[in-house]
């Protein structure tokens, strides 16, 4: 079977650069030395002077074994590169992008068949849209792509082309849209994190009464206000039996009266 141009092509254009890549190395040796010796044109070149182009050729051979070409992969730090670029480190393996242009920014774009599909980027300190310097941006280019954020091997968050966020769906119909959970409870909570210093708010979807309810991490018995889904609201009461029910005092400043319409104001003590 013949080997398809295309495969030779590449070949070649491999061990092109890697001739060009290591002639380059010991050009920059010699360089090193003449500099370093402060060599005279048309001076003859003595053995000492040669020897020490050997030993930079030497000292650059060491960092050469740092990189690897393999089937068209390049790897720096592992000469069996398993992807076009392959970064290895024995501690921690680090890609620094540093820009000095503070009017700029900097970018790792993605693309398909050349069509720009995503990128992330910063923006820098001098950058000419204000609210946009010093921020790092991800952003998703396909008019039907969105960005989605993954965590324990599975999707846990995505932002769609429309703008809407979805916590526990792909498919996100509001702007902010939280599904799933065994429990059918779903919080969202707020405070310092400490017992006393947070409350939390609760949205029940598979409870046969409960519907909405608000809670203060000092009390976790009785709700501060609950929505049922019968519309009934209760305040500091969990079983709500009229429209509103509240258990404690109640206050009206200015209260013009009350008309006779078919609806009451019932005040009640505890039996």
């Amino acid at each position: 079977m013949k080997t398809p141009k295309t495969n030779l092509y590449s070949r070649l254009a491999l061990a092109t650069s890697v001739t060009l890549v290591v002639g380059y190395f010991v050009v920059y040796a010699a360089y090193q030395t003449f500099q370093a010796e402060e060599y005279q044109s048309g001076a003859p070149l003595s053995s000492t002077f040669l020897g020490k182009i050997v030993s930079n050729l030497d000292e650059i051979n060491g960092k050469i074994l740092n990189f690897g070409f393999s089937g068209g992969n390049v790897g720096i730090g592992t000469v069996s590169p398993t992807a076009k670029l392959h970064i290895q480190d024995s501690t921690a393996a680090r890609v620094i992008i540093d820009s000095s242009d503070s009017n700029n920014y900097s970018m790792i774009t993605f693309k398909e068949n050349g069509a720009l599909g995503g990128f992330v980027e910063y923006i820098n300190s001098n950058f000419v849209t204000a609210n946009r310097r010093n921020y790092l941006e991800l952003g998703a280019l396909n008019a039907i792509g969105g960005i989605a954020f993954w965590a324990g091997n599975a999707e846990k968050m995505r932002i769609d082309n429309n703008g809407n966020v979805g916590i526990g769906t792909a498919s996100p119909v509001r702007k902010l849209q939280v599904s799933g959970g065994s429990t059918g409870v779903y919080e969202m909570q707020v405070g310092a994190g400490t017992v006393g210093q947070k409350a939390s708010l609760d949205v029940v979807t598979n409870h046969d009464s409960i519907g909405f309810q608000v809670w203060d991490d000092n009390n976790l018995v009785t709700p501060k206000f609950i929505v049922q889904r019968g519309g009934n609201v209760g305040i500091g009461i969990i079983t709500p039996a009229i429209k509103l029910d509240v258990a404690g005092d109640v206050r009206s400043w200015n209260a013009a009266g009350l008309t006779n319409g078919g609806s009451y104001l019932g005040l009640y003590t505890a039996a």
